[in-house]
């Protein structure tokens, strides 16, 4: 099955890292035109110019976009250049997130709604920027990136599963609102990810005893969600998927603890 999104447009915020960049691959790689929102921090920066100048070299078309999402003026012109270089945007991926780790008992209040205003902030406003777009082409997908945190409790604090919780209750809401327009709105739950934020929680040891107990007895890859995200978010052979949380876990879901 061949994906084709030629002349398509896929804002992936979050990009510049781990499942965005390699979100922003896969897009490239099925034609689609992209553009990667990343935080504006030294790291983020230098990572985002490092992808752009890859996919260049493939012939692809990429445009870096920095900004801070859980801002509300700085999304909506964010949105605008986008728009005004590419002309619309006809998929979003809202893949930015932080995270904080801490028992409830020490978790402040404050670093609870910062992951929260990030998380599910960002993807709030970013959606409601861009759907007036979607709505004037007649489509659009919208892609959130949740976790199987929301399912277990995990990530390291209350405020993580919080946050993508209220992602998953947003989906719900905004297809409510939007099926009938042909906007589709669906979730990606990864869970135990090979990434540089998830290895830096374990040793080399601790890391290869969790996965020795998964059911497929692997970690994902970024590539596994990235696939994920660009079939969904292709209306020709996704136009019919609405509403889905997808697991994509290799049955973490249905792993029992020893």
């Amino acid at each position: 099955m061949n994906i084709n999104l030629d002349g398509q447009v896929a804002l992936v915020t979050g990009g510049a890292t781990g499942i965005g960049a390699e979100s922003c691959r896969a897009f490239a790689e099925a034609g689609a035109r992209v553009a990667v929102n990343y935080y504006p921090s030294d790291r983020d920066r230098d990572a985002a110019s490092a992808l752009m100048e890859e996919i260049r070299a493939t012939g692809h078309e990429i445009e870096g976009y920095e900004a801070d999402i859980s801002d509300p003026q700085t999304v909506s012109s964010m949105v605008k250049t986008i728009t005004s270089h590419f002309g619309s945007v006809d998929m979003v991926v809202n893949n930015a997130m932080i995270n904080t780790i801490s028992p409830f008992a020490e978790l402040q209040f404050e670093d609870y709604l910062h992951v929260l205003r990030v998380n599910a902030g960002g993807a709030f406003l970013t959606s409601k920027e861009c759907i007036p777009h979607m709505l004037e082409r007649g489509f659009g997908s919208i892609i959130m990136v949740s976790s199987s945190a929301f399912v277990n409790g995990g990530g390291g604090s209350v405020a993580y599963p919080s946050s993508k919780g209220a992602m998953e209750g947003m989906m719900r809401g905004l297809v409510n609102e939007y099926a009938k327009h042909n906007i589709r709105i669906n979730t990606v739950r990864p869970a135990v990810v090979e990434t540089l934020i998830n290895r830096a929680r374990y040793t080399d040891e601790e890391w290869a005893n969790y996965i020795g107990k998964m059911p497929m007895r692997r970690a994902g890859t970024v590539r596994d969600i990235a696939n994920a995200i660009v079939f969904l978010s292709d209306r020709d052979k996704a136009g019919f998927i609405n509403g889905m949380c997808l697991d994509v876990d290799g049955a973490r879901i249905h792993h029992l603890r020893p």
